[in-house]
């Protein structure tokens, strides 16, 4: 007798948490390939080191993305002062690369860096 509400609540619960995923990730990609826009932000380039791990990155304006992890040569390249330039889609913040002083890491649908 109660096994059908349990199940229909179950149903509507989930129903309402893949509704909203898709249309917090998913969406926000389609409509960015459909409109085929790209959106460049030029900031002031800031590093960081990992205090004790070799790991180096990037501070960036994006709050989605706040820092990218690069290489060391970009890294090493960067000087007070130096300019970077971040690609990303409108919505879905996706990286397509970055470049600061004239070092540029493109990246994949992962977020990974691309290698040369």
């Amino acid at each position: 007798l109660v096994a059908p509400y349990v199940f229909l609540f179950f149903f509507i619960v989930l129903t309402v948490y893949f509704v909203s995923y898709y249309r917090k990730s998913v969406h926000p990609f389609i409509k960015d390939l459909k409109e085929g826009i790209k959106e460049l932000l030029y900031f002031p380039a800031e590093s960081y080191k990992t205090p004790f791990f070799n790991a180096y990155y990037i501070k960036t304006p994006s709050k989605k993305n706040a820092m990218i992890r690069v290489s060391k040569e970009m890294y090493d390249s960067i000087q007070p002062g130096s300019k970077g330039c971040l690609c990303l889609s409108p919505r879905a913040r996706f990286v397509f690369f970055i470049e600061v002083a004239g070092k540029k890491i493109e990246f994949n649908e992962k977020n990974s860096r691309i290698y040369d």
